[in-house]
């Protein structure tokens, strides 16, 4: 990668998305990273609880709000570990 290369900073397309949200386990903990509509990025922590029908993740966040993330803004899903 040459450098000041941001390849690795690029939202993923519409297929890698499916790919990467229909591989998650529902009711466990997510850190989902996401492009937050001014040109920044966010990450959202929360318990995944369903994808709706017009293309929404939808979690649960740690004071029980609900979080909705368009998939198309999506950058980066990772599972928390559990803690004991």
């Amino acid at each position: 990668m040459a450098p000041g290369n941001r390849e690795d900073e690029r939202p993923p397309n519409r297929d890698e998305i499916q790919s990467i949200v229909f591989a998650l386990i529902w009711d466990k903990v997510y850190d989902v990273r996401h492009l937050d509509g001014v040109g920044g990025t966010n990450i959202s922590h929360g318990k995944l609880k369903y994808l709706d029908q017009d293309g929404f993740v939808v979690l649960e966040g740690p004071d029980g709000n609900v979080i909705l993330i368009p998939k198309d803004r999506i950058i980066d899903i990772k599972q928390v570990p559990k803690t004991s």
